[in-house]
């Protein structure tokens, strides 16, 4: 699979369509990669580096969206990571960051 080509990137081009400012997370040069896509298809677009994994990084992403498009009305949280057959809710992050990592 190309860099940036998931599910992920399919909801960003959807979102993009509609109207939306997209702040794409993962590896940078991922992120860039679909970032220069959606600007050359006419969206607002913009690349950080974020491990969504752990949530500290996650949570850093509001204010660089908010410095970077003045506000955020949705956030769509696409990790792809898997774990063990297991009830999602006993499933936290120390968890996942041993598992997978």
């Amino acid at each position: 699979m190309n860099r940036g080509s998931g599910f992920g990137g399919v909801v960003c081009h959807a979102d993009v369509k509609e109207g939306a400012k997209v702040v794409v997370d993962m590896n940078l040069e991922a992120a860039e990669w679909v970032a220069t896509n959606l600007k050359t298809a006419g969206g607002k677009a913009a690349a950080v580096q974020v491990d969504v994994a752990k949530s500290a990084y996650f949570v850093a992403m509001v204010p660089q969206t908010l410095k970077i498009f003045g506000r955020g009305d949705v956030m769509v949280h696409n990790a792809g990571m898997s774990y063990p057959n297991r009830p999602m809710l006993e499933v936290d992050e120390a968890f996942l960051i041993g598992s997978t990592r």
